[in-house]
């Protein structure tokens, strides 16, 4: 899972199920998961029982309309609030496992936003490098409860440079993962067998992409002719797929696998008539994320679905512009898409028109 938002109780959620029109026997659902209250919200991760977390903007009031964590299941959009309650300043979920335990990010009592677990209904946060826990974030979480994100930190940090190293959360206490040699390192997802994926500075300045095995920090390196790489996602196969390319430029999808690096485009032909950026797979294979049609950045990125060696635009289901940020076992999709917010004509009280768009969580079950 990347970075989701470095980017609900308030009020029921809206669940909206559209069926598709699909050649297959049974059509697709799509659902409009709603929001807390507020305008917006973003679906970062959806686990094999079928449930989604994400961030949501809440209802705004006079102090302004906060960003909270939420959970939604059977139809249900729940707020699961911040490490200082319900009322808290800001949180946001990146992933969840099969057993109910959410990781993310929130702010704590001392207004640093920091990395948290959720389980039984509670959320704890987990602790830093550092005593003060200035800054940290979780990004991804097994089936066993291991945790995995980045922590700031002081160790070997240059002067004037903020510094945050890859760590790993295992019954609350942090490992520190290391770095490649450079300043800085993110730990981006883990699978069940424990690996763990990032990118990390090298001594040089350079940004790689990284596999944790073991104890052992390997450097993928960005090996075709590029600037930088780093390393997304990673299944229970050990497939590694990622990102390289020049820097401030489109970055092209890889995969790394047992020790060869290849642009993805080579192993899905399909994929290399557009600008894609793959944000997750699941164990049969399934890759999804965004691309941009008329090529990076021109226009607007539209959510994508790769299975069985066909490719399939889904911002005809979810609007454009639209990303899918994950896909389980099952082959469900969630993301965020873009939704019309209609007010009263005011030349024609009995019709309506569009005031603006916004970002929906959506779900896709093909």
């Amino acid at each position: 899972m990347i970075i989701r938002f470095l980017f609900r109780l308030a009020f029921p959620a809206l669940l909206v199920i559209l069926p598709i029109a699909s050649s297959s026997a049974q059509s697709p659902t799509v659902i409009d998961l709603g929001t807390l209250g507020g305008t917006e919200s973003y679906a970062y991760a959806v686990n094999n029982i079928g449930q989604v977390v994400g961030a949501s903007i809440l209802l705004e009031t006079e102090s302004g309309a906060p960003t909270h964590a939420f959970l939604w299941e059977e139809g249900q959009m729940i707020d699961i609030g911040t490490l200082t309650g319900p009322d808290g300043d800001f949180s946001g979920a990146s992933d969840i496992n099969d057993f109910d335990q959410i990781v993310g990010q929130s702010s704590n009592q001392d207004g640093n936003g920091v990395a948290f677990l959720w389980q039984d209904g509670a959320m704890q946060e987990l602790p830093g490098l550092t005593e003060d826990n200035y800054s940290s974030y979780a990004t991804a979480v097994n089936n066993k409860g291991i945790a995995v994100g980045s922590s700031w930190t002081t160790t070997d940090c240059p002067p004037d440079v903020s510094c945050s190293h890859a760590v790993l959360w295992r019954d609350f206490e942090i490992s520190d993962l290391g770095t490649l040699g450079g300043h800085s390192s993110v730990a981006l997802d883990i699978n069940e067998k424990g690996d763990v994926v990032g990118y990390s500075y090298t001594s040089s300045g350079a940004i790689h992409a990284f596999l944790w095995r073991d104890g052992v920090l390997f450097d993928l390196g960005p090996e075709l002719d590029t600037e930088y790489s780093s390393a997304e996602i990673i299944n229970n196969r050990g497939e590694i797929f990622g990102s390289v390319g020049p820097l401030e430029e489109q970055s092209r999808p890889t995969m790394w696998y047992r020790a060869d690096t290849v642009l993805a485009e080579d192993l899905y032909p399909s994929l290399r008539q557009f600008d894609v950026t793959i944000y997750d797979t699941n164990n049969p294979g399934t890759l999804v994320g965004s691309y941009w049609p008329a090529g990076w950045p021109i226009g607007s990125n539209q959510a994508f679905v790769y299975s069985g060696g066909v490719f399939r635009d889904i911002s005809d289901l979810w609007g454009v512009p639209s990303t899918a940020w994950g896909v389980n076992n099952a082959g469900w999709v969630v993301g965020e898409g873009t939704v019309p917010h209609e007010i009263p004509d005011p030349e024609d009280p009995e019709s309506t028109i569009v005031d603006a768009w916004y970002l929906h969580a959506f779900l896709f079950i093909p």
